[in-house]
Order: C-alpha cells, then sequence, then structure tokens
C-alpha cells in the first residue's frame, strides 16, 4: 500500500478521520463539506485569524483551520511526514485528477512556492483593473492548483486563499454561485500556459453586478437534480450563445445548450426581442464586465490616495 492509500480507511473509499464516521464515503463527504464550510465562515467573519502573508505558511494556516475538526494531519502538507491514528505516513509523491493528469510531485513543491512567491504581487494588485486582476487571479488559482500541495482540501483552501487576497489587494471575490462542474471543468482545461477558461470564470466572480444576475438562476436551478455538475456560467461580452431560453428575472434570462445542457446566465438588456421560455435563441451580448466602470474606477481612486 502507498503513502496516498493510506490515509484512508478499510473500504479504500472512506478518508481517516477525526469524526467517527467509518466505511461510509458519503457520510464523510457531507461532513466535511459541513465543517469545513462553517470554518471557512468564521474566516469571513474575522479574516485576521491567520497572517496574510500569501506563502506556504499562509497556505498551511488555512489548511488547518478548515479542516481541524476534520483530519489528525490539518495543516500538514503532502510533501510532509503525518500522523494518523499513531501511524506515521511519508510524503505522498504524486497524485492525479480523475482523467490521469499529474499534479506536481511532492518534490517539486519547493519550486512552486518559489514560483507562486513571485506570482503574488499585492501592490500591483491594488492598482489592477478589473479585467487585469481577473487574470492576475486566475493564473495565481491555476498555479496553486496544479502544486495540488495538500492530500485533501485543496479546493477549499485554494478558494479561502486567493479570496483572501483579492479582499487584501481592494478586489472582490465571490465563488458562491460556481456549480461543481464548473470548477472541475475549467481546473481541467487551465494550465500555467494556458488559462483563459479560468481567467473567464475570475471575470465572473469578482464582478458584482455579474455575481448578482447569477444567484437567482444558481438558486432556482439548485433544486433540480444533477444541477452541481452542469457547467453554469455567465455570458461574455462579444461571444455569441445558442440554445433554449428557461426563463428570465428582473435582470437576467438564461440559455440552455440543447447538445451540452450548459447553463448560461445574461443580461437583461441583452435579451432578443420577442424571445419566450422554451423557444431557440441565439445572440451575441454587448453587456460589459467591471462592471460598466465602477470597480475600475474605485481601484483608481485609492490608487491616487496612495
Amino acid at each position: 500500500m502507498g503513502n496516498l492509500e493510506r490515509f484512508m480507511q478499510d473500504d479504500g473509499r472512506t478518508m481517516r478521520n477525526l469524526l467517527g464516521i467509518w466505511r461510509d464515503p458519503e457520510a464523510f463527504e457531507t461532513a466535511l463539506s459541513t465543517n469545513s464550510a462553517g470554518r471557512i465562515a468564521e474566516l469571513e467573519l474575522n479574516p485576521d485569524l491567520i497572517a496574510p502573508t500569501f506563502d506556504r505558511k499562509h497556505l498551511s494556516a488555512l489548511h488547518k483551520h478548515i479542516t481541524q475538526d476534520v483530519f489528525e494531519w490539518a495543516g500538514k502538507m503532502r510533501d510532509e511526514t503525518v500522523t494518523i491514528e499513531g501511524e506515521r505516513i511519508g510524503p505522498v509523491k504524486t497524485m492525479a485528477k480523475a482523467g490521469g493528469q499529474k499534479f506536481d510531485d511532492e518534490k517539486d513543491l519547493k519550486a512552486g512556492f518559489r514560483n507562486l512567491d513571485k506570482l503574488i504581487d499585492v501592490e500591483a494588485a491594488r492598482k489592477m483593473s478589473h479585467g487585469e486582476f481577473a487574470d492576475h487571479a486566475a493564473r495565481i488559482f491555476t498555479h496553486l492548483n496544479w502544486m495540488h500541495p495538500f492530500r485533501e482540501g485543496n479546493g477549499r483552501v485554494q478558494r479561502a486563499f486567493i479570496s483572501q487576497y483579492a479582499q487584501h489587494t481592494g478586489h472582490e471575490l465571490d465563488f458562491k454561485h460556481i456549480t461543481q462542474g464548473r470548477i472541475y471543468e475549467v481546473s481541467e482545461r487551465s494550465t500555467r500556459g494556458h488559462h483563459a477558461h479560468m481567467r473567464r470564470l475570475f471575470e465572473e466572480i469578482s464582478d458584482p453586478a455579474c455575481v448578482e444576475r447569477m444567484r437567482g438562476p444558481y438558486q432556482a436551478f439548485s433544486k433540480i437534480e444533477g444541477f452541481q455538475q452542469l457547467y453554469f456560467s455567465h455570458a461574455h461580452p462579444g461571444q455569441m450563445v445558442r440554445g433554449t431560453m428557461r426563463g428570465s428575472g428582473a435582470g437576467e434570462f438564461v440559455v440552455q445548450n440543447d447538445k451540452t445542457k450548459e447553463l448560461t446566465v445574461a443580461a437583461i438588456d441583452d435579451i432578443p426581442q420577442d424571445a419566450t421560455p422554451g423557444t431557440p435563441i441565439a445572440f451575441t451580448p454587448k453587456t460589459p464586465f467591471g462592471p460598466a466602470g465602477r470597480q475600475d474606477d474605485r481601484q483608481a481612486e485609492r490608487a491616487e490616495q496612495r
């Protein structure tokens, strides 16, 4: 048995944990989600709980806080030896995505953190426009995703890390209306050399107006079984959208691709004339991200004040 598998119980599906959950992977995943959500909420309410150093120490502190109720090894990275129930487990050298793509080897984590230090630039980020920061944050997030420094809990820690970075540099990020299907796909398709899909996601979650338009549809469709596995996104200006109109609200409408079942939210100002629910629709959105210059104006004001 390799070190990767030694984090698991003898059923090979349930992680060894502090919650007393035995041979029940579904119950474990539910409990992990509930416990970590509570700890993440604590961080949001008390951002000073962890020093914003944006380095290895910061990531370890986030993991320790978020998973402290679940893992005996909370805060330990996979290049470290950990102890679970008295058993010492050495470094986890390799890990891979479900599709087989390998994350960085354990021996490469040190180089990964050196490169992370080069990517992080608080002062420059404070002066960035909406689009510049979306690209900057997407690069950092993609880099962390392929480092994959922890045996479990990487996604939660990465989102907390980049959210704190945004807050610290005067930007906003909101992951609340991103489905699992979306985050999995953009992570799969984004590399350190090509992160366009991740940038698109960050353009959306860093635009308060865009986030607000996605909120209602997300809540409505979340009641439908299988919604979390769908690609749920916001339309981008200049990029054509085709499908069937599924409904509309005061500020938005929703289109579903007939083939992929992807759901796309768009600003109501972009709705074609005479469009009705249940009918085919095709349009090229014009509503800009930014939103409408408001965020960029605030950043310019802060830059002048400094």
